[in-house]
């Protein structure tokens, strides 16, 4: 339970760092933002080893540095966290479902 309340604790705060920024840098629609925000949902589904090392075939079109520890992966679970270099901000990425085999 202390390992959950962890993530839930890491989560949180990153979901509100990418909102303040997000918030703070965005008033309208951008195509290139919502190709940006697509490449890091479709890195979530990725190879854990590939997200640690940023080399998927989704990370060649973001300019990223994956957080220290930053990708999380738990029975279904996976999720990485690190920070856009080039829009300033924090982002949180996480799979939406998880192949059964």
């Amino acid at each position: 339970l202390n390992l959950l309340e962890s993530m839930w604790s890491h989560l949180t705060v990153g979901l509100s760092a990418v909102y303040i920024s997000s918030a703070a840098s965005y008033s309208t629609y951008s195509q290139e933002n919502a190709y940006n925000a697509l490449y890091y949902a479709y890195g979530a589904y990725c190879d854990a080893s590939q997200l640690t090392a940023w080399d998927c075939k989704w990370c060649n079109y973001v300019n990223f540095e994956v957080a220290s520890n930053g990708v999380i992966t738990s029975d279904s679970l996976q999720a990485f966290v690190g920070y856009d270099t080039e829009y300033q901000q924090i982002v949180l990425s996480y799979r939406g479902t998880a192949n059964i085999d």
